[in-house]
């Protein structure tokens, strides 16, 4: 499985056998982006599949020096649940 990031498209994908099987929407909004949308086909669910998709996009904010909204609940509870990403929340 590939993880990229989309620009074109604003999103983030997982990829399997040039199968976009998960993906995170985001919204550049200046030096924070908006993450309204994470998506995993039913298939791949319950294999900790989101978790390694929200952890790159997260990645890549921190890279590129923005901070997240995280709109998406999933988003949401998985930087409540870890802590080495709070400091990317928008303030």
């Amino acid at each position: 499985m590939e993880l990229r990031k989309h620009p074109e498209q604003s999103r983030f994908e997982l990829v399997r056998d040039s199968e976009v099987i998960g993906l995170i929407d985001y919204v550049e909004l200046g030096d924070v982006w908006d993450l309204p949308h994470t998506w995993v086909d039913p298939v791949y669910r319950g294999r900790g599949l989101s978790q390694r998709l929200i952890e790159f996009a997260l990645e890549d904010a921190r890279a590129a020096g923005v901070s997240v909204r995280p709109t998406c609940p999933a988003i949401a509870q998985y930087i409540a649940k870890h802590d080495a990403y709070a400091d990317l929340v928008e303030k």
